[in-house]
């Protein structure tokens, strides 16, 4: 293994200590410790010590990677922790083994890490960051780079580092450019009709996956193409069907859904930011569709897809950074709530010839108790339908779904079959 650096480091990140306080949206992601998980399964020799010089190069690269939150002097919280970003901020390079260690980045310590797990001949190598230093764009882009530098590190090559300066908040380009908050919430939500749905027993939260294959995701694609649609629509308007299905209500009642498009505003913006300009460039999309048990998906998806584009050609996608708080209290208090989040098509990771990968998961950790107490706080004790989460990918040709569902195990498992059922059932079905 070698290793070289072929840049210096600006004054800001190396040199002076850099210290800024966390935005809203910076800090909602704080409040829960919420980290974004980009895992990888490979077959073949995995070296430790070179993944962990590539991380140690990342940071080089990327210095906001090196900081840590301290407790913050702007005296702003919103309900939100008061944190300030320090980089460097004296973290070590982390990287475990043997599955040891909390899911989460303690972000007192460290905002970056990485994991290591073998089982048997198989080895899962997971890339873990804060989500209040970087949204799933620039998190995979992070970890492209990182095994990037694994690559030539393990083949003898010296990795060229280039150094950026620390990520801005969203709420900075959006002031840049010119982008108020708007007044009160969205048309469609305040249009919305409530329904009177029991209050959940608990705090239950199960995971669950589908992974389709090159085939059904090809079909799947084909299908979207035939219909002038895209993936994302047809997964939207199926999750709109499982989610009304589940509930315990007459089957002729349409209930109302928000289902929430998270959008990257980067190219947006004009200039287009690029990726490791901005944090979380995480607007919204607040869709609203009445669904029924038997509702078409297709046409559900058709419905988002049209708020969809309607929301970025006015503009009001930005409005999820700028009204995230209000969006999740006041803007929907009693309308089931759906996060339909899209990664897109993630990029094959460049590695050595002596590694085959077998497969990339993308997920997110975070604290519930710590959104849950923040929601019934601030919504002066009114129960918020925070409720699943989708977080959608393609890698390697294959979609993939990774779910968080407010259910117990067997009726998760029952929701996740079902839905996966439904997808397929769009994918095969012929045209008229």
């Amino acid at each position: 293994m070698s290793a070289g650096v072929k840049a210096a480091m600006p004054e800001t990140s190396l040199g002076a200590e850099f210290r800024r306080p966390l935005s809203p949206l910076e800090s909602w992601f704080a409040l829960s410790a919420m980290t974004i998980w980009y895992t990888v399964e490979v077959e073949g020799p995995v070296d430790v010590e070179a993944l962990r010089e590539a991380l140690r190069l990342l940071r080089l690269e990327h210095p906001v990677l090196t900081g840590r939150f301290v407790p913050g002097r702007s005296g702003r919280t919103m309900g939100l922790p008061d944190l300030d970003l320090v980089v460097p901020g004296g973290s070590e390079v982390v990287v475990r083994e043997g599955g040891q260690g909390p899911v989460r980045a303690d972000h007192s310590k460290e905002l970056a890490f990485l994991d290591v797990a073998r089982n048997g001949s198989r080895t899962s190598v997971s890339f873990v960051v804060h989500h209040s230093i970087g949204d799933g764009k620039l998190g995979a882009h992070w970890h492209a780079l990182l095994w990037s530098h694994y690559t030539d590190l393990v083949e003898g090559r010296a990795p060229t580092v280039e150094p950026h300066p620390v990520p801005r908040p969203p709420e900075d380009l959006l002031v840049e450019h010119g982008v108020e908050k708007a007044a009160g919430a969205p048309e469609r939500l305040r249009a919305a009709i409530p329904t009177d749905l029991p209050d959940p027993e608990g705090a239950t939260f199960t995971r669950g996956r589908i992974k389709l294959s090159q085939e059904q995701t090809a079909l799947l694609h084909a299908r979207a193409q035939a219909l002038g649609s895209t993936v994302h629509a047809l997964v939207a308007g199926a999750c709109a069907v499982v989610e009304r299905r589940r509930m315990q209500l007459p089957d002729d009642l349409a209930v109302d859904l928000y289902i929430d498009s998270p959008v990257d505003i980067r190219s947006w913006l004009g200039p287009a930011a690029e990726t490791w300009d901005v944090t979380n460039a995480l607007g919204s999309s607040p869709g609203v569709v009445s669904a029924l048990p038997d509702s078409d998906p297709v046409a559900l998806g058709a419905l988002l897809r049209a708020q969809l584009r309607e929301d970025l050609s006015s503009g009001a996608v930005c409005q999820g950074v700028l009204r995230f708080a209000e969006i999740l209290v006041t803007d929907q208090q009693t309308i089931p709530r759906i996060t339909t989040s899209n990664m897109g098509v993630m990029e094959p990771v460049r590695t050595p010839p002596s590694l085959q990968v077998h497969d990339f998961r993308g997920w997110v950790e975070f604290d519930g108790g710590a959104i849950a107490e923040y929601l019934a706080t601030a919504a002066a004790g009114r129960y918020n339908r925070f409720s699943s989460l989708y977080l959608i990918y393609t890698y390697d040709g294959r979609l993939s779904v990774d779910l968080g569902l407010p259910f117990a195990a067997e009726t998760a498992r029952a929701h996740i079959a079902e839905f996966e059922g439904l997808l397929l059932e769009i994918a095969a079905r012929e045209e008229h």
